[in-house]
């Protein structure tokens, strides 16, 4: 018997010290990875190491953005923070808001990072892309002014700005100075709200794998593609308004959205971007909009503001 047990110690030792060697040689080389890591990244990366949980992604309204940009390729993952070095966070992504909050936020996890700055502070652009929203948010709750940069599935969202200095349509390159950090919308102090969404779903902004997996697929469409481009034409957001009796359709973008009922004749709208369709008495409703080379059919409900924004400019038939 104890030689048995002399035996089967004999064989299984060497198999745990190897074990026990290769998991420290591991996590020696996983420790070393995180320096090399963009800072933004390394909260997520640190929380995988040391077996917490992070919640690295909010599926917030799948319905909030539908559609998808434009891509045109360069950095499509958000690598870098808007706000200066050193910004404090007065509100993380995935927190629920409390007692402090609005009463229509609270209980809601928040699907971005808040940057306590000043009014005024440079906020910059974390990603290459197009500017597909650039003005005032009249969805509830508000980000007031806001920014959206989207790069085929990724999109980027700056809320809260004092001033705006893109416009939409625009190309921008990661860096590039987009605003001025404010305290407009639903806000209870200065402060920049950032988000990313992937897909439309929220993300956390300093998790990258889920936009790098994103911007892969869409540089391997656009490379069998024969370059930049891919994307629909429309770009669908949807936001709650304050009334729950009102509705409204608004056209956004770089050209007119034509909006009519399915499959039947009657009226064509024809909205210029930043003109509405007021729904109030209709919704719900079924509609048919186009722009951009693009037609749908979406639904609008009531207490709903659906913004469509054209991401195109159509050429005229010859």
């Amino acid at each position: 018997m104890r030689q048995a047990v002399g035996c089967l110690t004999g064989l299984l030792l060497p198999g745990f010290l190897c074990m026990g060697l290769f998991y420290v040689v591991m996590r020696a080389h996983y420790e070393a990875a995180e320096g090399s890591l963009p800072l933004p990244a390394r909260p997520a990366y640190r929380a995988w190491l040391e077996g917490r949980f992070h919640p690295d992604l909010i599926v917030e309204d799948a319905a909030a953005w539908e559609g998808e940009a434009e891509y045109v390729g360069g950095r499509c993952v958000p690598e870098r923070l808007p706000v200066p070095g050193g910004s404090p966070i007065t509100l993380d992504f995935g927190a629920v808001y409390g007692e402090g909050a609005p009463a229509e936020m609270r209980g809601r996890r928040h699907a971005g990072i808040d940057f306590g700055v000043p009014v005024g502070t440079p906020i910059q652009a974390t990603l290459d892309g197009v500017v597909v929203f650039a003005d005032y948010d009249a969805g509830w709750p508000s980000y007031g002014n806001l920014v959206v940069i989207c790069n085929g599935p990724v999109c980027a969202l700056y809320g809260h700005l004092s001033e705006i200095r893109v416009a939409v349509g625009q190309r921008v390159e990661a860096g590039a100075l987009i605003g001025l950090s404010g305290n407009t919308g639903t806000s209870t102090g200065p402060h920049l709200h950032y988000e990313v969404r992937v897909g439309g779903r929220a993300v956390d902004p300093r998790a990258l794998d889920p936009a790098a997996q994103a911007c892969a697929e869409a540089a391997r469409k656009a490379a069998a593609g024969g370059g930049e481009g891919g994307g629909g034409g429309l770009l669908i957001r949807r936001a709650a308004l304050p009334d729950p009796g009102r509705s409204a359709l608004v056209a956004a973008g770089v050209g007119p959205v034509r909006v009519s009922l399915p499959g039947r004749e009657g009226p064509v709208w024809t909205l210029a971007p930043g003109e509405a369709l007021d729904l109030s008495g209709a919704a719900p409703v079924a509609l048919i909009v186009a722009g951009g080379g693009e037609t749908r059919e979406i639904s609008v409900e009531r207490g709903e503001a659906v913004w469509v924004v054209s991401m195109r400019t159509e050429r005229p038939a010859p």
